[in-house]
């Protein structure tokens, strides 16, 4: 049989094979995102924006207490100048929108590899066993049929004062915190303090940490909090304001608890944050983008990794005309890296940025002896970078990449060295022994890398497109028979997606946020969903990959007999409205 008919053979396999996939084909791929899981230990995270030798620190932290009342001492180098409450999306928004790039799915870059195999594999036979050789005429004819086999593959896919040493500074309510800015003349002082309001008195360790704090001229700030039930809890963040002539990150009162800390901390700058303790996931200069059309958006998105929905996509199903240029704010601006493509977009971390910041996420998993020191954080000239990791099925798919894509280089090696020549010279051989070998290491190089993380439940791009959609869709008919409207107050908010599956509207699976593998929550972050007032008008908001608030659903006045809480009501119980 000649080296033609041979061809035309495979061709015609080629067609058999590609006939049952036209049959049954589910569809397109669509590769799937997944994010690194929450660490099971004690978790803290920080905001950190210096600028001006004044630095403000967001905290929020995760304890697991029998206790209703706790308290918490957050040690500062001077007296603060406001205490606030801090929005309790911003913290969430920053470990999304600036976690690690994880690689988990290379279902695109195996698919090439294999399609170019098909094509080359049978040219290099025809090259090492026909004293022919391959021709243009060959390689044109074996071309169309590949390109035929892809497009039926295609086509099957469409579809005050406690003592004598102690100094009460200021007392406020702060949220559902009671918060105390205090000096102490010594630590049994501060402890008789806490006892007097309730707390429990610190260790003999914490008392020792406490008079190194007291000797170095820190003042504390205890905010105590009351709570309904036990367990595990992370309250809403703080926001502290305070002089310092270095961005400092408390860690020493950490120590108390004993256990091993996971610590993330972002930090907002003029230069790239740095500490020895820490390593760097990500650094890179953020640029303001003005986004006020839709022309804008896509600019936006071709420079970023993509906005994960277009919010013309959502709004009001089919009465897009005109409502993006409504409803999205003039001026908005959101914040992208320069290098990196990262973007933040959630308002209120967007008020902390600056054209040209800096902005470094740090991450460390600390063990008591490790905390004997506060972390004080070094200023330098910016290296953008972002770190990259692997899931478990990632690794193994970038093993199997390197070993397809290395043996395509091998064999279009062999079609050059055995084209019209039958065999290679030696010379030949020891260039292919050199590739395998370098092909095959590599493939173990990747299959051994320990740079691995559990990554949390994975989900496909059009699938999280598609559960929005079906979440504000329910949420138009939740407005449409008057169980959702303008006057709910923050708890039944927050009860919404509950309802939905109780009512039978939603299936759980389909209220899981594709960012953080937990239940989509009323808070302003990626992948979840809050209330804001628009134009005089209320509107549910959705966030998307970047925490941008995307208006969805219109929320009119209740009728007369439907139920919800007061106007005022609703203003004292939200913080970030």
């Amino acid at each position: 049989m000649t080296g033609h008919r041979v061809l035309a053979a495979l061709a015609g396999a080629v067609f058999l094979a590609a006939a049952p996939c036209a049959v049954l084909g589910n569809g397109g791929y669509v590769p799937e995102i997944a994010f690194p899981a929450m660490p099971q230990i004690p978790l803290q995270r920080a905001l950190i924006v210096y600028r001006d030798g004044v630095e403000t620190l967001i905290v929020e932290s995760t304890f697991d207490s029998e206790s209703p009342g706790v308290g918490w001492i957050l040690p500062l180098p001077a007296e603060p100048t406001e205490i606030d409450v801090a929005d309790p999306g911003m913290l969430t928004t920053m470990a999304v929108c600036l976690g690690p790039e994880v690689i988990h799915d290379l279902h695109d870059v195996l698919q090439w590899a294999f399609l170019l195999l098909i094509f080359l594999v049978p040219l290099a036979l025809k090259a090492a066993l026909f004293e022919e050789g391959v021709r243009l005429l060959d390689a044109v004819f074996w071309l169309v049929v590949c390109l035929f086999f892809l497009a039926m593959l295609g086509a099957a896919g469409t579809g005050g004062a406690a003592s004598s040493s102690i100094r009460v500074l200021s007392t406020e309510k702060v949220g559902n915190y009671e918060v105390s800015v205090l000096r102490a003349g010594d630590p049994g002082a501060l402890a008789a303090w806490l006892s007097k309001e309730g707390l429990t008195a610190l260790s003999q360790d914490a008392n020792a940490i406490v008079g190194e704090y007291i000797e170095d001229g820190w003042c504390f700030a205890v905010a105590r909090l009351r709570r309904d039930g036990k367990g595990t809890a992370t309250p809403h963040p703080v926001r502290v304001v305070f002089p310092t002539n270095r961005p400092v990150y408390p860690m020493r009162m950490t120590r108390i608890a004993g256990t091993v800390t996971h610590v993330e901390l972002y930090v907002i700058a003029e230069q790239m944050a740095a500490s020895e303790r820490f390593r760097t996931v990500c650094a890179d200069r953020y640029a303001a983008w003005s986004v006020d059309s839709e022309e804008d958006w896509y600019r936006f998105a071709a420079h970023t990794e993509g906005p994960f929905i277009p919010p013309f996509g959502l709004l009001h199903y089919g009465k897009r005309a005109g409502l993006f240029n409504r409803l999205w704010p003039k001026g908005l601006t959101i914040f992208a890296g320069a290098d990196t493509g990262l973007a933040l977009g959630q308002p209120a971390v967007a008020d902390l940025l600056w054209d040209g910041c800096i902005v470094t996420r740090l991450e460390a998993n600390l063990p008591p002896e490790a905390m004997k020191t506060d972390v004080w954080l070094g200023l330098r000239p910016l290296r953008a970078q972002r770190e990259s990791v692997f899931s478990p099925r990632g690794r193994w798919q970038t093993a199997e990449s390197v070993l397809a894509w290395g043996a395509i280089t091998l064999v279009l090696s062999a079609m050059v060295l055995c084209n019209r020549r039958r065999r290679p010279s030696k010379m030949g051989w020891r260039v292919l022994g050199v590739l395998l070998a370098l092909t095959l290491a590599g493939s173990v190089a990747a299959a051994f890398s320990r740079r691995v993380v559990h990554v949390g439940p994975s989900v496909r791009r059009w699938e999280a497109m598609e559960q929005r959609s079906a979440f504000c869709l329910v949420a138009h008919a939740m407005v449409a028979d008057g169980h959702l409207h303008g006057r709910m107050g923050t708890a039944k908010l927050a009860a919404l997606p509950a309802e939905m599956i109780d009512r039978d509207m939603l299936m759980p699976e389909s209220l899981v946020n594709p960012f953080t593998g937990q239940r989509v929550c009323y808070e302003r972050s990626p992948g979840n969903f809050f209330v804001r007032t628009i134009n005089g008008s209320k509107w549910l908001c959705v966030y998307d990959r970047h925490g941008i608030e995307i208006p969805a659903v219109e929320l009119p006045p209740p009728s007369s007999d439907s139920e919800g809480s007061t106007l005022e009501q609703e203003k004292r119980n939200e913080f970030a409205e």
